[in-house]
């Protein structure tokens, strides 16, 4: 039991001593930011894409502007299109909600 105790007041003794010395911090250098779909020269095809794909998420083969882009930036435009698609049904479904409450009022 004694030996027990010494053994487990050593370790923790080790792991605190280990955790507050460290060595010299490197100089910290920021990452530099990925492209946005903005920066690219091709924010206009980014654009066309997630705007096809908002109006029909379930094209295939995917709608035409997306053709220019590539993998990355089809991908972002994707779920950009998406993101618009889902917010359009939200903004709809709370209208007809609001709707619906103010016939069920009357």
């Amino acid at each position: 039991m004694r030996i027990r105790t010494t053994v487990l007041a050593a370790l923790t003794a080790g792991l605190l001593l280990t955790g507050c010395s460290s060595a010299e911090p490197e100089a910290e250098t920021k990452p530099t930011p990925a492209a946005t779909p903005s920066e690219t020269p091709t924010a206009d095809a980014f654009e066309a894409c997630a705007a096809a794909i908002a109006k029909d998420p379930e094209a295939d083969p995917p709608p035409a502007p997306c053709h220019t882009l590539s993998d990355e930036d089809y991908l972002k435009a994707n779920l950009e299109g998406l993101h618009r698609h889902n917010k359009a049904a939200r903004d709809a479904l709370g209208d007809a909600i609001a709707e619906a409450s103010e016939a069920a009022e009357n």
